[in-house]
């Protein structure tokens, strides 16, 4: 089994949590060397949005590393049977791990993301809505483990659990989702 707290805690400050006591500049070495990570999946993370592509199960196949975390790597894939629901893959070079959220704007999810806030994204899931969901998020899958061999799927059933009093990139949270802090807690821009 994964422990996905040991992951985030060899890259990010745990206040009273874990026991790095090094600098502010220790931090940021630290990041830099998780962007340098990130930067060597870049041809990838290409090759991936391309075969997504030609899937065309999608209406479009959007990359938003620019406007997420840094350290990774997102992209909206709304389908094009019906473009209100879609499915956001989430790529992290800590502990190469690969992750959804499942979207969808015409009903509620019955256990909506909640955002670091508090505040709940009734749109939004960390578990597929439907069966259509579930047998695309598989063929995502599929392609993303024959570009990223030594990824794993992020088992979406630790999601919620929370951490406490984390820096992330200079941001500090109070409490966070496990999927947040891995994966980068931008929720907007889905779908």
């Amino acid at each position: 089994m994964i422990n996905y707290f040991d992951l985030l805690a060899e890259w990010f400050e745990f206040k009273g949590l874990n026991n790095h006591s090094g600098s502010y500049s220790d931090w940021n070495q630290r990041i830099e060397e998780l962007l340098v990570k990130k930067k060597k999946l870049i041809e990838g993370w290409e090759l991936l949005l391309e075969e997504l592509k030609q899937t065309n199960q999608f209406l479009r196949v959007k990359d938003m590393g620019p406007v997420t975390e840094q350290y990774c790597y997102k992209a909206i894939l709304p389908f094009k049977l019906d473009p209100r629901e879609g499915i956001i893959l989430h790529l992290s070079p800590i502990g190469n791990l690969f992750g959804f959220n499942y979207s969808n704007y015409s009903i509620e999810a019955p256990l909506p993301v909640k955002d670091y806030n508090g505040q709940s994204h009734n749109y939004l899931s960390y578990y597929p809505f439907s069966a259509e969901h579930e047998n695309i998020a598989q063929q995502v899958k599929n392609i993303i483990i024959k570009n990223f061999r030594d990824f794993r799927h992020f088992d979406s059933l630790d999601a919620n659990l929370p951490c406490y009093n984390i820096t992330i990139e200079g941001n500090q949270y109070k409490k966070i989702d496990l999927f947040q802090a891995l994966f980068g807690a931008n929720l907007y821009g889905m779908i």
